[in-house]
């Protein structure tokens, strides 16, 4: 019963664009994730997070930065 969902969330939101998010995953950009030293793969892309939040029943805000 969560009506609304953020993506993306915490920390990503910085640096985040939402290009790299969407497109086959083998093609989306491996980007350095500064805070966490980290790469981010973009695995879980726009698409799958909006997939995700219709099985769950919730609607999706998106940040922008």
């Amino acid at each position: 019963n969560v009506p609304v969902v953020c993506y993306p969330g915490g920390n990503l939101v910085a640096g985040f664009r939402w290009e790299d998010r969407t497109g086959p995953k083998e093609e989306r950009p491996n980007l350095a994730e500064l805070p966490w030293q980290v790469i981010e793969t973009n695995a879980f892309g726009r698409n799958d997070f909006d997939s995700w939040a219709k099985k769950a029943e919730t609607n999706v805000r998106m940040a922008v930065n």
